[in-house]
């Protein structure tokens, strides 16, 4: 496993997002954490989440509720008892209209995470002309899930009827595109998924830090875990160090890594939570003792937000990106902005080899 970054421990602590070192908690020998936070009050009919975009949709039918008076096969297949669909909804205020695989159309409202629809249309078979009627509701547990169930009916003037109930759930499709980035190979890499730094002991400071960093898109989250007592990275770390945010890729430029030139890619990184924990309850009364981050009131296995604390990253830094996709697994390097060389730009012109990350 190739390790991650370097310790940076003793004066003014660093954490590392993307291999880009940000100054974080002054150190001390031992650490806290702690914090709170609030939540915002609103309406009960205000839409709790934005429903718009495209979703999978998968409905189990309730077979024994099935009404017919002639060889109706609601199923995707005659001796099933699923349907699967993709709906398509754009939510304005509280009102949604959502359209299905067959261009049908329904119209509802929102109140909270509760949806309420109806929906209506004709359809033609060899059998004559249906009329079809849906009433149905569904909740959000989240803005990329739902749960829900409907009735529908058909009849036609041959006076052929089918009706039934069912149950259903609902993903919304992702909609951000992957990150790639030219690997070694000159292929293009495809960032997502999760890469791992592996255990990085300081022996000077006698420290061991892990970084694991997902990428999704082009939004990342970074873990960031600290021992003060083990070597290998073993037990509950003392401290956790949570960073996420976004990335927006520039062009590619030549780097020198190890004295050989390599192809990376420039990196703007813009932070959108920066929180630490203190897992240790033995060092959190230094913490508040040295008044860390300007906080005297850390307390153990509560998160702080320290983004635009001053511990924290307050802006924007950059970076450049490298990836070694003839090893398996691949391996991601970030510049060494921290203590090398930057362009005019402020890009980092050098690949930092300690920070490699494999992809788990």
């Amino acid at each position: 496993m190739k390790k991650g970054g370097r310790g940076c421990i003793n004066a003014l602590r660093c954490f590392c997002v993307l291999g880009v070192f940000v100054f974080g908690f002054v150190a001390i020998i031992g650490s806290g954490g702690g914090g709170g936070g609030g939540s915002d009050g609103g309406t009960p009919d205000t839409p709790t989440y934005d429903a718009t975009g495209t979703w999978d949709f998968m409905a189990i039918i309730d077979m024994n509720s099935i009404d017919t008076n002639f060889d109706c096969f609601p199923a995707d297949s005659p001796d099933g008892d699923t349907r699967k669909d993709t709906l398509t909804i754009n939510q304005t205020g509280n009102s949604f209209t959502m359209v299905d695989e067959g261009g049908h159309s329904f119209n509802g409202t929102i109140k909270g995470a509760s949806y309420t629809f109806t929906g209506s249309w004709e359809d033609t078979d060899e059998d004559g002309t249906y009329s079809i009627n849906v009433n149905g509701s569904f909740t959000l547990s989240s803005s990329n899930s739902f749960t829900g169930s409907d009735s529908i009916s058909g009849t036609n003037l041959s006076g052929n009827f089918c009706e039934w109930d069912e149950t259903y759930s609902g993903t919304k499709q992702s909609t951000s595109a992957s990150m790639t980035i030219t690997g070694k190979s000159g292929n293009q890499v495809n960032l997502d998924g999760t890469w791992d730094s592996g255990c990085d002991y300081d022996a000077e400071d006698e420290e061991a830090e892990r970084w694991t960093l997902t990428i999704s898109g082009y939004n990342f989250t970074q873990v960031e875990n600290i021992w003060f007592e083990s070597a290998t990275c073993s037990g509950s770390s003392d401290v956790t160090v949570t960073v996420s945010g976004a990335v927006t890729l520039g062009d590619e430029v030549t780097a020198s890594m190890n004295g050989s030139n390599v192809s990376a890619t420039k990196a703007d990184i813009a932070f959108s939570s920066y929180k630490g924990t203190i897992n240790n309850a033995a060092v959190v009364s230094d913490f508040n003792a040295d008044k860390i981050c300007g906080f005297d009131n850390w307390v153990v296995d509560s998160p702080k937000d320290l983004l635009g604390s001053g511990c924290g990253p307050d802006s924007n830094i950059k970076d450049i990106l490298y990836v070694d996709d003839t090893s398996d697994p691949d391996i991601w390097y970030s510049g060494d902005g921290d203590e090398g060389p930057v362009d005019a730009n402020g890009y980092p012109t050098n690949i930092d080899s300690d920070s490699a990350k494999e992809r788990l």
